[in-house]
């Protein structure tokens, strides 16, 4: 009965070294997005009311956000075998959490020009965050259903559109 117990162990841990399970790259993305989805809703109340107290609820979210990018990046490094290819799992690693980042920046910069939030910062913040949630949604179904993918992705290039436009507009009025 040792033996066989013995020899089970034995097979088990030679297949968990032969088949290292894959890490679920879809949900350690899935909570990225969710958080510059955060960051940008905190980002449009924060343009909304100017409130210092939102400022900071960024910055903290920013802070998460770093976190998971760390966790997903050593994830992928010590994963044996990826869902999707190793190479584009790092740069969408790395291009997630560049949402956060901007939407620190933002705040931190409009803090530093002495900036209070305005009709146009509002707008391009809300089109921002209704683009957060596409991604979001983008990565939850990559792997699933490629058209769904492809519509939500498309909603994330209109809001970056939309918002192009609106900064130019704002720019033209600035210096017009």
């Amino acid at each position: 009965m040792e033996v066989t117990q013995r020899c089970r162990g034995l097979v088990a841990r030679l297949s968990q070294r032969m088949f290292p399970r894959t890490a679920d790259f879809r949900a350690l993305l899935g909570d990225q997005a969710q958080i510059a989805v955060e960051a940008m809703q905190a980002l449009a109340e924060y343009a909304a009311t100017g409130d210092r107290d939102t400022a900071e609820r960024v910055a903290e979210i920013e802070k998460r956000g770093d976190r998971l990018r760390e966790r997903n990046l050593a994830t992928l490094n010590r994963s044996f075998a990826t869902t999707f290819d190793r190479d584009l799992t790092a740069v969408a690693i790395r291009r997630v959490d560049d949402i956060a980042n901007y939407a620190k920046t933002t705040v931190r910069e409009m803090g530093l020009l002495a900036m209070e939030p305005d009709a146009t910062v509002l707008a391009i913040a809300e089109i921002l965050s209704a683009g957060a949630v596409e991604l979001r949604a983008a990565i939850a179904d990559l792997g699933r259903d490629p058209k769904l993918v492809e519509e939500h992705v498309k909603g994330v290039h209109k809001a970056e559109r939309r918002v192009e436009k609106i900064y130019r507009a704002a720019f033209a009025d600035l210096f017009g």
